[in-house]
């Protein structure tokens, strides 16, 4: 039986059904899949993101801090006996990283990378990109956020026949099922609860609250939203180190409601109670739950986005505004006050949330998988 080893800083909630369908998979095919992770640090903790896996490998990681840069050691080298393939996050700060590739020549292993090929939240040509370009084709596979990821991997010189686009994804199918089981007086009700009044025109945020969301952009979006529409309400779900910007205008806007982070079916309602979901800063995997919730997106072309981000169809499922303060709140307001149009994004958001399912991704990755253990 082939054995394969995925590596991961942590396991966070959203990633089970994955890992779990996935070993389910590559089981039928033969293959033993085995997944290491860290057991987190305390902003993990805060955010209530984590999880485990009772066949899984947990160990316990060191953070270590360089100036600007922060490294992560992992001590996972005694579940690579004799593995196949290693599949390792394709990331500056994994220290052991440079040592299984300097290793890889001698091994009997495979190593596949699994990531964006950049990183998207610093400049092209900073210290760890540059390093990253460096080492994109240091590996024997790749696998690939989304085909724009794909596609720069391949200009980079990787050759194209061993990359797997996986399709990032989250359980859409289970989504699909809280969304329905949902009834309308349960929404009625939450507005009630938070006050907000049932013909208010709602918007949501819902994610990590640090610098690349943009806080401030959406906050001050949102007073200026208010002035041109008096029933505007905004609610803002998550947790992180600019939180606290969030609790300041909520203390003093009644309009605005800060939840802290929220999850499961609980999360689910907030979305289903709002009518667009703002995210002027980095968007990531929430633009699949704005699909299977039917809450259109609204963000900027803000330079620093996930690869996921290309999910999105400008005017189609959801809309990309200029990184323009202005035209952000023009375009908020003209869909709030436009039923048509939000209409029309809320039908396209659930024609995207089939696109993009689980299953899928798990097919993806176990060809990948499959096709690599073949070479």
């Amino acid at each position: 039986m082939k054995k394969v080893v995925i590596i991961q800083r942590i396991l966070v909630k959203y990633r089970l059904p994955f890992f779990t369908g996935l070993k389910e998979k590559l089981s039928k095919e033969g293959i033993d899949l085995h997944l290491v992770h860290g057991l987190g640090n305390k902003a993990d903790y805060k955010k209530e993101l984590l999880a485990r896996l009772e066949w899984a490998h947990a160990v316990k990681e060191r953070y270590i801090s360089l100036g600007e840069y922060s490294f992560v050691f992992q001590p996972y080298l005694r579940f690579l006996r004799d593995a196949d393939l290693v599949i390792i996050p394709q990331e500056f700060k994994y220290i052991l990283n440079y040592y299984l590739l300097l290793k890889r020549k001698f091994a009997k292993f495979k190593i596949a990378f699994w990531g964006h090929g950049l990183n998207m939240q610093a400049k092209p040509n900073s210290l760890r990109n540059l390093l990253k370009r460096r080492l994109n084709n240091a590996a024997d596979w790749w696998f690939a956020y989304s085909e724009s990821v794909a596609e720069f991997i391949e200009k980079n010189g990787f050759p194209r026949e061993k990359i797997t686009t996986v399709q990032n994804s989250i359980d859409m199918t289970s989504l699909f099922f809280e969304v329905n089981q949902i009834s309308g007086d349960e929404l009625i009700n939450l507005k009630k609860k938070i006050g907000i009044d049932e013909k208010a025109r709602v918007g949501l945020f819902c994610g990590g609250m640090y610098k690349e969301k943009r806080l401030d952009f959406l906050l001050e979006a949102c007073y200026r939203i208010k002035k041109e529409i008096p029933e505007f309400h905004m609610i803002f779900i998550g947790g992180g180190p600019h939180e606290r910007i969030v609790k300041k205008a909520s203390q003093q806007n009644p309009w605005i409601h800060f939840m802290g982070p929220v999850f499961n079916r609980e999360q689910i309602m907030y979305f289903k109670i709002s009518e667009v979901f703002l995210m002027p800063g980095l968007v990531g995997l929430a633009i699949l739950d704005c699909f299977s919730s039917m809450t259109p997106i609204i963000t900027t072309q803000y330079p620093f986005h996930s690869p996921e981000i290309e999910y999105l169809q400008n005017g189609v499922n959801g809309l990309m505004t200029k990184d323009d303060i202005d035209e952000f709140c023009k375009t908020v307001i003209m869909v709030l006050r436009d039923n048509n149009i939000l209409k029309s994004l809320k039908e396209n958001c659930l024609i995207s949330a089939k696109k993009y399912s689980m299953e899928q991704m798990i097919e993806n990755f176990s060809l990948g998988i499959i096709k690599c253990l073949e070479l």
